[in-house]
C-alpha cells in the first residue's frame, strides 16, 4: 500500500511540475516577444541627440585664452616641438555620414561597425605607421621618411595595400556575421575606403601628454580628403608621396590635380582598384569572429543600454569622461 501511494504521489508531482513549466513558458514567451518588439520600436523612434555625437562639454580639450582647458589642470602650451619630414596617410571610410541621421540604436550599431573597421586599419598599419587622431570616420597616420623618400622601416605601397586588404576583409566578416535588420547593419557592405597620402615637413610636439602634429602638409591632406573624385575606392598620393610609391601594375593609375583657395593647386596620382584584386582567394577569407547569434545578442545588449540611457535609468551618462587626474 505504501509503495502504491508513493508511486502515485510521485506521478502527480511530475505532472504538476510539467504543468508549472508549461505555464511559466506560456507567460515568458509573450513577454520576450513584447520586449523584442519594444526594442525595435524604440530603435526607430528614439532620435539621436547632439550630445551622443559630441560627448560632454569640454571633452575636446580646447584651450582658453589663458592656455588652460576649462575643467582640467595643466598647461596647454606645446612643448618639445621639432620639424621632421613625414609621410601622412589618411584612410577615410565613406558612407559613414549618412548614419548620423539614423535612430539612436542604429547609430549606436554604426559606431560599433566603424570602430571595428578602424581597428583593422590600425592593426594593419602597425608598426610602420603611427595612428594619430581619430576623426569620426577617418584616422590620420604618420611615419618617418626613409633616405630613399619612402616610409622608414617598411614598403609604403605594401603597407597601403595591406590596409585596404584588412579593411575589406573585416567588412566582409562583419557582413557575414550580421543578424541585425537595422539600416546601419544591413548596409555594412556599402562602406568604402578612400585613402589620402602626402609627404612634407611636419611639426611634431607634445601637448598635454599626447603626441600632436601640425603644419601645411596636415592642412593639405585634410583638404584632399574633400576632393572632387567620384570613385568609390582609391588611393590618392600627392606628387611628393607618389615619387617613392611603386604600386603593382594591375592597379590603374591616373594623374589628378585640384586647386584649393588656401593651399593652392595640388598635383597627385590616383590609384583605383577592385576589391577582387586585393582578395583574389575568397576561400582564404577569415571566418567571422562572431556567430550570428552572438552578434544579435551583443546588439540587443547595446540597444538595452541605449534605451536605459534615453529613459534616464543609466547610472552614468554614456560618453562621460572621468575627472582629470591632479598633477
Amino acid at each position: 500500500m505504501a509503495n502504491w501511494l508513493a508511486y502515485h504521489w510521485t506521478h502527480i508531482l511530475d505532472e504538476l511540475h510539467l504543468h508549472s513549466l508549461l505555464m511559466v513558458g506560456a507567460v515568458l514567451l509573450p513577454l520576450i516577444a513584447l520586449a523584442l518588439t519594444l526594442v525595435f520600436f524604440f530603435a526607430r523612434r528614439i532620435p539621436l541627440q547632439p550630445r551622443d555625437v559630441l560627448g560632454p562639454p569640454g571633452h575636446l580639450g580646447l584651450a582658453g585664452p589663458n592656455g588652460r582647458v576649462p575643467g582640467g589642470g595643466g598647461d596647454a602650451r606645446a612643448s618639445r616641438a621639432r620639424e621632421q619630414d613625414t609621410i601622412l596617410v589618411m584612410p577615410d571610410i565613406s558612407g559613414y555620414t549618412r548614419f548620423v541621421s539614423l535612430s539612436r540604436f542604429a547609430f549606436d550599431h554604426a559606431q560599433a561597425i566603424i570602430s571595428d573597421l578602424l581597428d583593422s586599419l590600425i592593426e594593419s598599419a602597425s608598426p610602420a605607421l603611427t595612428p594619430g587622431k581619430i576623426e569620426g570616420d577617418a584616422i590620420l597616420f604618420y611615419g618617418p621618411v626613409a633616405p630613399d623618400g619612402g616610409l622608414a622601416g617598411a614598403n609604403l605601397a605594401e603597407t597601403l595595400l595591406s590596409m585596404q586588404h584588412h579593411f575589406y576583409a573585416r567588412r566582409r566578416a562583419l557582413a557575414r556575421s550580421n543578424a541585425c535588420p537595422c539600416s546601419a547593419c544591413r548596409n555594412i557592405e556599402q562602406l568604402e575606403l578612400k585613402t589620402i597620402v602626402h609627404r612634407g615637413p611636419v611639426l611634431h610636439y607634445a601637448f598635454r601628454g599626447t603626441h600632436e602634429i601640425s603644419g601645411l602638409p596636415v592642412i593639405v591632406i585634410h583638404r584632399l580628403a574633400k576632393n572632387a573624385l567620384s570613385l568609390d575606392r582609391y588611393i590618392l598620393a600627392t606628387r611628393e608621396a607618389a615619387a617613392a610609391l611603386e604600386m603593382p601594375p594591375h592597379i590603374a593609375r591616373t594623374s589628378y590635380r585640384e586647386a584649393f583657395d588656401d593651399v593652392g593647386e595640388v598635383e597627385a596620382e590616383v590609384y583605383a582598384f577592385e576589391i577582387e584584386a586585393l582578395m583574389p582567394d575568397q576561400a582564404a577569407m577569415p571566418e567571422p569572429r562572431k556567430s550570428k547569434l552572438e552578434d544579435l545578442s551583443c546588439k540587443l545588449s547595446r540597444n538595452w543600454r541605449a534605451l536605459r540611457g534615453a529613459m534616464g535609468l543609466g547610472t552614468r551618462q554614456e560618453g562621460a569622461s572621468s575627472p582629470p587626474a591632479s598633477k
